[in-house]
């Protein structure tokens, strides 16, 4: 005869399953709160739109150094440690 759980056992089962759920929506609230945050910087000390920004760190965005500096990210290119000399 198999035995029925009883009802602490169930809400145990319950909670483990909802409290994962919960905390993704938490943690993903979270990182939006932050990607909003950081794009704002981005666009401010940049001086790109903030609709580019959010456009461009939907995805992996990969430039150059020149194309980095132009954006607004770089505002040096060093070539050689001789440059950091002076």
């Amino acid at each position: 005869m198999i035995e029925a759980p009883s009802v602490s056992q169930l809400s145990e089962v319950i909670s483990h399953a909802i409290a994962p759920a919960f905390m993704l929506g938490a943690v993903s609230g979270f990182i939006s709160v932050l990607v909003t945050r950081l794009n704002r910087i981005i666009a401010d000390q940049t001086g790109q739109p903030i609709k580019k920004v959010e456009k461009d760190t939907e995805r992996n965005f990969w430039m150059t150094a020149e194309a980095a500096k132009e954006y607004g990210l770089v505002g040096k290119i060093i070539a050689s440690a001789d440059e950091l000399k002076r």
